[in-house]
């Protein structure tokens, strides 16, 4: 009781309060839109599970990280490895050397977990390379950006199908940048 007491009189004690308490609000907008990546898509078991294979190139004093070195396309305006880029990689030219291969971008912002309703909709690394998804690109280039896929993916292959009783969640990210709504594909 003395200990709680002196918790109580000490004047850094409310500070300490207010600051958790901002933290608390800072953070659950992000909780509410991550949490489903974790208890429905299970996301935090999807990066440990390949991760014994990485580590695992023998060397002459044990075991070394297993990586592999990628170059980007240089002969192509606004390559994955270009400094300065003016636009997404959007397959221009190439050049004549063998080998040489487009690049597209295969990166939606904000992909989802969760549909509106709660339901499994764990996109990130279910679909494979969308041909084409970019409702809101003027130019209508071959890009795969929007944030939904038409339709409900689905759990992962060891997810739940729905948000767990008592969570609260949200399909899109409710701070930072926003993408402009699609009509189409909520």
């Amino acid at each position: 009781m003395k200990a709680l007491r002196a918790l109580a009189r000490n004047p850094g004690t409310n500070v300490a309060l207010n600051a958790l308490r901002a933290t608390v609000s800072t953070l659950n907008p992000m909780i509410r839109y991550l949490g489903p990546y974790v208890t429905v898509c299970g996301a935090w078991n999807n990066w440990w599970t390949y991760l014994s294979e990485h580590l695992s190139e023998q060397t002459k004093i044990g075991f070394a990280q297993r990586a592999l070195l990628m170059a980007a396309n240089g002969l192509q305006a606004n390559n994955v490895g270009q400094q300065g880029a003016t636009g997404p990689a959007n397959g221009g030219p190439t050049g004549s050397l063998p080998g040489q291969v487009p690049e597209y971008i295969h990166g939606p912002a904000y992909p989802a977990a969760v549909d509106t309703h709660g339901n499994a909709d764990c996109e990130q690394g279910q679909r494979g390379y969308a041909h084409k998804l970019n409702y809101s690109d003027p130019q209508g280039r071959l890009l795969d950006t929007d944030s939904h896929t038409p339709g409900n993916q689905g759990p992962s292959f060891y997810g739940l199908t729905h948000v767990p009783p008592g969570q609260t969640f949200t399909r899109n990210p409710q701070t930072g940048p926003q993408l402009p709504p699609n009509p189409t594909n909520p």
